[in-house]
């Protein structure tokens, strides 16, 4: 309850009671009084708490704190102090938080929903899917009889080999930084490797956090060859990290018929791009050309290997 005075005939609310001890005033930490014959304390003393804070992390163990002050029962705080002579105990200021371990590092190389399994800032890299490799160009090859009918030690032969087909691009690489809360989801659909002279296929997220990244481009097949040239090679697709160009096909001729024993090669096909994930499909040879003796058999084009797939990194950030 509250004591009160009067002061010029208006009553006031006293806070604060002193006593005079050997001189020196000082306060009082309760005043007595007599209710019906029987002496009782006119104030009380008790913790007040406040309510706790923000927690210094997402994970990983942090700290939250709170106020906790002595107040008399008049609503005036003090110090400690006045609780403790009270027998009371103050309650903790400070308390762990958020104890459950920090996420590592997730990777998903195939459709699939993120789950956070904490509130916090999470980056989400995503790989598009490579594009395939380009077809090897076809090779050419031809005998003439500049003198008459017939072989001859005059016969001329003209071979020459087709052009390799490009290498595919890696797919693009792009990032998404989203705050989540714990619970909320993020679904995940990863690009396919493109197939022999096709793109690779888009990565994206969606849900709680939206992103892409484009699959690589297919890289373009190899020129066949022809009787006044050697086929060119194809270039290659374009990416985060772009195909390689195929080789130039090789060639023999014109020759004597007692030098046409000859491998001709056709030219190598580009190396696809190397990403983190989503590398490119390898470019098809060209086709070359063997002759013997009296015979002669084509060593077909290849055709371009397919991209490889793409993926998704989360990783925390905060």
């Amino acid at each position: 309850m509250p004591l009160h005075t009067n002061v010029g005939g208006t009553w006031k609310t006293v806070k604060y009671a002193y006593v005079n001890v050997n001189g020196t005033w000082k306060t009082c930490m309760n005043v007595w009084t007599n209710v019906s014959g029987t002496w009782k304390k006119l104030w009380t003393y008790s913790y007040t708490t406040g309510s706790w804070g923000a927690c210094s992390k997402n994970c990983g163990t942090g700290t939250q704190t709170r106020t906790v002050t002595c107040t008399r029962s008049d609503g005036v705080t003090f110090a400690d102090a006045y609780c403790t002579a009270y027998g009371l105990t103050k309650p903790a200021t400070s308390q762990n938080c958020n104890t459950m371990a920090c996420m590592t590092t997730q990777t998903f190389t195939s459709n699939g929903t993120f789950t956070a399994p904490h509130a916090g800032t999470f980056k989400f890299t995503l790989y598009g899917g490579g594009g395939g490799g380009g077809a090897g160009g076809g090779r050419y090859g031809a005998l003439a009889y500049p003198h008459g009918s017939g072989e001859s030690a005059t016969t001329w032969w003209v071979w020459r080999g087709g052009g390799g087909g490009g290498g595919g691009g890696s797919g693009y690489t792009s990032n998404v930084s989203k705050a989540l809360s714990a619970g909320q989801t993020v679904t995940i659909t990863r690009g396919g490797g493109g197939a022999a002279k096709a793109a690779g296929g888009q990565t994206k997220i969606s849900g709680n956090a939206t992103g892409t990244a484009n699959g690589g481009g297919a890289g373009a097949g190899g020129g066949g060859a022809s009787l006044n040239s050697n086929g060119a090679g194809g270039n290659g697709g374009g990416g985060a990290v772009a195909g390689g160009k195929g080789g130039t096909g090789g060639s023999f001729g014109p020759q004597s018929s007692s030098h046409r024993s000859s491998q001709v090669n056709g030219g190598a096909g580009g190396a696809g791009g190397n990403g983190t994930y989503g590398d490119g499909g390898k470019g098809g040879n060209g086709a070359g050309w063997y002759a013997g003796y009296r015979q002669e058999s084509p060593i077909d084009a290849g055709g371009g290997s397919a991209g490889a797939a793409g993926a998704v990194v989360v990783t925390r950030t905060a």
